[in-house]
């Protein structure tokens, strides 16, 4: 089974050889070895306890011993192995439990750098997860030699398998990521748990100010990175992370589609994106390549950027950046589709960031959905596009899944779908949940929208607002006005300008021209633009406040 390098404490890759005999018992291969001396190196100096009662044992003792009990029943290992005893049986177990405890805590991911089908990726990722757990569970038995009546059966195979390829990009300006590893298809064993060193973004992106392109300026080791191409909404994205944070990459293939690069033809990509780099002067910074026509991103790999949010964020600035570009206007918020009993179908834009009341608001509507609604559906979690299609306007979905907070699941977003979650920090005050929720196809059609509301979560007013004209929409969707509780647990008022939290100020002109005139064509179009009330902030008013914007929003779609 090729080989296992341990990249830090936390991370464990294994390159498959797929030459080798599946036959042959993980136990029996150099990297069991290799893992029962790190994790008595680590026990050895945290002075452990488990240790007192097998002292004198080698890891040759332990690692002999473990695959005896492979084959044969405790009694017999006892007899043919050499310094292990009955009396070590207890703290062996013990040592055992830990000893399992400790590769579960490791990410676990799988690499097969073949071309190879995804019938044999799969039966890759079963036959080893299977190998595993059989071993778990088989030691365990014949440790407590029959006098368990429970025995727990926990996922201790591979978080993700992933098939990866070199890439030769054939551009000069690109040298640097030249042939580096692609992964080209992924399976995801979930739940999958993690956690990160932080959970939060701070500050905000911003642009380099180079007169040429500065890719020539970085320095990387490629052998320490891994790229993965992207369909983000309708854009080629080619994303490379440093492989101790490769947990991110996995979770972007829930959020995005993945293409196998060797399909695309040398195909340039409209966006790019490296973490990893050692120069803090492009850290949280972006770049226009004119030359190519291609949006660059960078960010520093440290602590304190170690969060999903880094990763989606910069990914869907440099997409904003791209559509503004092109005079299509990326907006802020939810895109669901509401089916109302009997036959009534419609299409509503949430505008607004997170605390504007979208995933209450969506909860409260699936409280009633039994009664009138029989179904609904989220096209897109964060943004979407709203452009020109010859002359009507239409909206489209950025991304298959979604990076949700519980909220989010509360109102309806899959949560019967959780065990398919990659779950990031579990234990702390804010998980996130990275979901897959929707075929690319589905997210990425032209999707003509009824009613565009602004989630207003601050005013004591009831239901919603239709706009009689467009320059009175225009006028609260700019200035983005939300109240928020901000990382100190403060209230305060704040505004985002059209409630985008990806700010991109040297583009608010633009921005502003394009609002003003699409959303001119929207009326023009018969497309509703409003206000919702959801009170998510005014005191004593949230939950009734929520309950009657939904309302108020079922019986308008219902006229």
């Amino acid at each position: 089974m090729g080989r296992i390098i341990l990249n830090t404490e936390k991370h464990i890759h294994i390159h498959f050889d797929l030459k080798d005999n599946d036959k042959v018992s993980f136990l029996y291969s150099k990297n069991f070895e290799l893992l029962v001396r790190t994790f008595l190196r680590k026990l050895r100096d945290t002075n452990n306890i488990i240790l007192n009662d097998l002292k004198g044992l080698t890891i040759d003792n332990f690692v002999e011993f473990y695959q005896m009990l492979e084959k044969y029943e405790l009694k017999t290992v006892l007899k043919r192995v050499n310094k292990i005893n009955a009396l070590h049986i207890p703290s062996l177990l013990a040592f055992t439990e830990s000893f399992f405890s400790y590769w579960r805590s490791l990410e676990r991911y799988g690499f097969i750098s073949e071309d190879i089908s995804d019938d044999k990726v799969i039966d890759k990722n079963i036959k080893f997860n299977s190998e595993i757990n059989s071993i778990y569970q088989n030691i365990i038995r014949k440790l407590k030699d029959g006098n368990s009546n429970v025995y727990n059966a926990p996922n201790p195979g591979l978080n993700a398998l992933m098939v990866t390829s070199s890439y030769a990009f054939k551009n000069k300006d690109y040298n640097l990521v030249n042939n580096i590893s692609f992964v080209t298809k992924v399976i995801i064993n979930t739940p999958f748990f993690v956690t990160t060193k932080s959970s939060v973004r701070r500050g905000t992106f911003k642009p380099l100010t180079f007169s040429y392109n500065p890719l020539k300026d970085l320095k990387i080791n490629k052998n320490n990175f891994y790229g993965v191409a992207l369909k983000v909404g309708t854009l080629l994205a080619f994303i490379y992370v440093h492989r101790d944070y490769v947990v991110h990459l996995v979770a972007l293939t829930s959020i995005y589609e993945v293409i196998d690069i060797n399909k695309i033809n040398n195909q340039k990509p409209d966006l790019f994106f490296i973490y990893g780099v050692d120069d803090d002067m492009f850290d949280s910074k972006y770049y226009h390549d004119t030359l190519n026509d291609t949006f660059l991103g960078f960010m520093s790999a440290n602590e304190e950027n170690d969060y999903f949010g880094y990763f989606k964020d910069m990914i869907m600035t440099l997409h904003n950046l791209y559509m503004v570009v092109r005079d299509f206007l990326p907006i802020p918020g939810t895109l669901i589709e509401i089916n109302i009993k009997p036959n009534i179908t419609k299409k509503v834009m949430f505008v607004g960031d997170t605390q504007s009341g979208k995933y209450e608001v969506i909860e409260a509507l699936n409280l009633i959905t039994n009664e009138e609604i029989s179904d609904i559906k989220v096209i897109s979690d964060s943004f979407s596009v709203l452009r020109l299609n010859n002359d009507e306007t239409v909206i489209n979905g950025t991304e298959i899944g979604g990076f949700l907070e519980k909220d989010a699941l509360k109102a309806g977003y899959g949560y019967s779908d959780i065990d398919r979650a990659i779950i990031m920090n579990p234990t702390g005050q804010s998980p996130k949940y990275v979901l897959p929720l929707n075929s690319y196809n589905y997210i990425s059609d032209n999707h003509h929208v009824d009613l565009i509301l602004y989630m207003n979560n601050y005013e004591n007013k009831d239901g919603l607002k239709i706009f009689l004209k467009p320059e009175d929409a225009t006028y609260v969707f700019k200035k983005g006005t939300k109240k928020v509780i901000n990382q100190n647990g403060e209230e305060k008022e704040v505004n985002l300008h059209f409630a985008n939290p990806l700010t991109i100020p040297q583009y608010k002109v633009k921005i502003d021209a394009l609002i003003n005139k699409l959303f001119k064509e929207l009326d023009n179009n018969g497309v509703f633009l409003g206000e919702m009330y959801t009170k998510l902030f005014v005191p004593n008013e949230n939950l009734r406040g929520i309950n009657l914007a939904a309302l108020a929003l079922l019986k308008f779609l219902e006229q």
